[in-house]
C-alpha cells in the first residue's frame, strides 16, 4: 500500500495499491519514439495483449510514476535516469506533483 500525494486530484492522501487503468492517451503511438522495446523475451506478453499492448505498458509506466514516484526512463543517451542526483530527483519530483494536479501528461514529462 501507498499513500498518494495529499495534492492528488483524485483521492488525495488515501492509502491504495497501485494500479489504475488504461487511459485513452496511453495508446497513442506518441511516447514510441521515446520508448525501448518489447524485446524478443517480451513479444509473449505483446501477443497476449495483442493490440491493447501499447496502452498497458504506458499506463504501468504512469500509474507507477504517479502512485509510488518511480519513473524507469532513459535519458536522451540511452543512460537509465540517476535518481541519486538531487537535480534529477528534485526536477521529477516537481513533474509527479504537476501530474498528479493534473496540469501536464506523461507524455510531457517524456518530451523533455
Amino acid at each position: 500500500m501507498l499513500r498518494r500525494t495529499s495534492q492528488a486530484a483524485f483521492g488525495g492522501g488515501m492509502y491504495v495499491f497501485p494500479g489504475g487503468k488504461v487511459e485513452g492517451d496511453d495508446n497513442l503511438h506518441a511516447l514510441d519514439p521515446r520508448r525501448r522495446g518489447p524485446t524478443g523475451a517480451q513479444q509473449r506478453q505483446v501477443a497476449a495483449l495483442g493490440n491493447e499492448w501499447r496502452g498497458h505498458w504506458i499506463a504501468a509506466m504512469r500509474e507507477t510514476f504517479e502512485e509510488a514516484g518511480l519513473l524507469l526512463a532513459c535519458t536522451e543517451d540511452g543512460d537509465m535516469l540517476d535518481w541519486r542526483d538531487p537535480v534529477t530527483e528534485a526536477r521529477f519530483r516537481a513533474h509527479r506533483k504537476a501530474l498528479d494536479r493534473g496540469d501536464i501528461e506523461l507524455i510531457d514529462i517524456c518530451r523533455e
